[in-house]
């Protein structure tokens, strides 16, 4: 017998309660659920047999169809559930190869990373590049667009009218591929002897690469000598090198004695605040593209240390230092590229070793000046560099060693050691900051506790009866 409502719609040989067998064969097959002959093949026993109530057949068919999709799809497989968060929802499409491909690649961060040569930088997820790159479709429209010539040449014109009326004429945003500037020429014009560099240069080694970490030193050495075999070839009238050995003179300076002022007072009153506030003008007048590159970030940490060896005041260095964790930030060091294919392994290593660098000098602004930390809350774990030696690896390491084990006295032991306690110490300033009548004394009592759990763990090598002896 039909069903009520299909006898109410005047339908009732279409009704599915009044179907027999042979009946519901004939259905037609567009309304019915096609799976393909591995599916049906799997279940032979899907179709209706005589003498059971067709309704609860067809419920137990869609039902067995059901359970072969969800098998198919690995639906049900919590794993594979976080991966479908992720997928791009397309209309009226089925999913497409690709897509798969692009969720196996994706990486563990919702905004784009642009890497192009030794510049990187990073979009968040609302920047219109990260959102091209959820609509293919758009951003193939668009590539094609810029593809074409006539294209192509109107949009430089407008780029190039829309910087002369934006920009004065001695803005570097206006000039295309600066390839020098004044305060490069006085960089090297009043650099000191290469006597005087060779000494600064050792005392910097010696002391600063351990806690802060900014170069790889070998590196940094090689193109040390690269520069005095030729200190005047053209490539030292452009680019970041001659602003990085400065910085790095300037560093090293108030380490030295009074014999060293005596015996070398031209270079000792250049070092001591010209030289600072020519790389600090310096990076003031580069353009958008030369401020994604690490060499800048380099030069920047440097000139906040400089300043604070100055004893330049703490809330001027606060101020700089969340600038430079904002730079940082806009050049992605603040992601996890463990198995990003674009950047070398050196390079990556590098990033985390300047990333936990920059952190340490807000942190440590933050606690002199009283003011807010600017870091945000983030995992700093798969950001913590290797504990290895420089010369265990270099730039063309396609793979960095194992790390080595925390009670291994390396290059890096300092720098580790202190980012395995970051994320206590930050929380701990937060913490102080927020003292008041409402605030939990258990939590600041459980921070102080973790704190002294981290000074207990301090490695056996960086405790001063077992340290080096030119630590001591």
């Amino acid at each position: 017998m039909p069903c009520e409502n299909c006898i109410k719609s005047g339908c009732p040989s279409d009704c599915m309660y009044n179907q027999s067998p042979a009946s519901l064969d004939a259905l037609p097959k567009a309304k019915r659920v096609q799976l393909g002959s591995e599916a049906v093949d799997q279940h032979p026993d899907h179709r209706v047999e005589p003498g059971r109530n067709a309704g609860v057949s067809i419920i137990e068919d869609l039902q067995l169809r059901l359970a072969k999709l969800e098998e198919l799809l690995s639906v049900k497989s919590p794993a594979n559930l976080g991966l479908l968060r992720d997928v791009p929802i397309r209309s009226s499409s089925s999913p497409q190869s690709g897509d798969i491909t692009q969720l196996a690649s994706s990486p563990p961060f919702l905004g784009t990373l642009v890497v192009k040569g030794t510049r990187t930088r990073y979009h968040g997820q609302n920047n219109r590049i990260t959102l091209l790159n959820q609509f293919s479709e758009a951003k193939e429209f668009i590539d094609q667009c810029a593809k074409d010539p006539t294209v192509a040449g109107l949009a430089k014109e407008v780029r190039f009218l829309q910087s002369k009326s934006k920009l004065s004429p001695s803005s570097p945003e206006s000039i295309s591929d600066l390839e020098s500037s004044p305060e490069l020429q006085q960089l090297r014009t009043y650099l000191p002897p290469k006597g005087v560099c060779d000494k600064l240069l050792g005392l910097y080694t010696l002391n600063f690469e351990k806690t802060p970490r900014t170069f790889h030193v070998p590196t940094f050495i090689r193109q040390y000598n690269e520069f005095w075999a030729d200190p005047d070839n053209e490539i030292y009238r452009s680019g970041g090198f001659l602003p990085q050995l400065t910085a790095v003179l300037a560093v090293a300076l108030p380490l030295e004695d009074q014999r060293f002022k005596t015996k070398h007072t031209p270079s000792w009153e250049y070092l001591h605040m010209p030289a600072v506030n020519f790389v600090r003008l310096w990076l003031r007048k580069l353009g958008r593209k030369e401020r994604t590159e690490l060499a800048m970030l380099q030069v920047e940490a440097l000139i906040i240390l400089a300043r604070r060896l100055r004893l330049v005041a703490p809330e001027e260095l606060w101020r700089e230092t969340g600038t430079l964790v904002r730079s940082a930030m806009v050049m992605g060091l603040h992601l996890n590229l463990t198995e990003y294919a674009e950047l070398s392994a050196f390079q990556i290593e590098q990033r985390r070793r300047l990333w936990i660098t920059i952190v340490e000098m807000d942190l440590q602004a933050s606690i002199e000046s009283g003011m807010p930390v600017t870091i945000p809350e983030i995992d700093f774990g798969p950001l913590t560099p290797a504990n290895l030696n420089d010369s265990d690896f270099d730039d063309s390491a396609v793979d960095l060693p194992p790390s080595k084990n925390v009670h291994e006295w390396t290059d890096s032991l300092a720098q580790v050691t202190l980012a395995m306690s970051l994320p206590h110490r930050i929380r701990a300033m937060m913490l102080v900051r927020a003292v008041g009548s409402g605030v939990d004394l258990s939590e600041i009592v459980k921070q102080g506790r973790r704190l002294e759990e981290c000074l207990r763990l301090i490695p056996s090598p960086l405790k001063l009866e077992q340290a080096p002896k030119e630590w001591r």
